[in-house]
């Protein structure tokens, strides 16, 4: 079975909880993240429900001892970053900036980029 290279959802994480850096593929079909307990399988799912929801308790993601956290998510040629600061939250799709107060969550911005 080939897989779709535009069907796949490609993450990458930046001072999120744990993780310094990290990237994570996952393509179409079935993914699976295993782990040992601690290992930051959660903190994916997290990142990636940040990313779409924006939430207002998204500061206690930031990793420890610096001052930002990032998200970024490629996918079906879209190029979406979701990043938050103690006070600051700001998404970047496809190019374009936008600085969100409040939690405007990624799907409200849907028509202005037709994602």
């Amino acid at each position: 079975m080939a897989v779709d290279k535009e069907r796949t959802l490609k993450l990458h994480l930046k001072n999120f909880e744990a993780f310094d850096d990290l990237d994570v593929e996952f393509v179409q079909g079935v993914n699976t993240i295993i782990g040992e307990s601690n290992s930051g399988k959660t903190s994916v799912l997290r990142a990636i429900k940040s990313l779409i929801e924006n939430g207002s308790r998204t500061a206690r993601y930031i990793k420890q001892d610096t001052n930002e956290t990032e998200v970024n998510m490629q996918y079906e040629g879209h190029d979406i970053t979701w990043s938050r600061t103690a006070k600051e939250i700001k998404y970047k799709i496809d190019g374009q900036d936008f600085l969100k107060a409040g939690t405007t969550d990624l799907f409200k911005l849907q028509p202005v980029n037709g994602f």
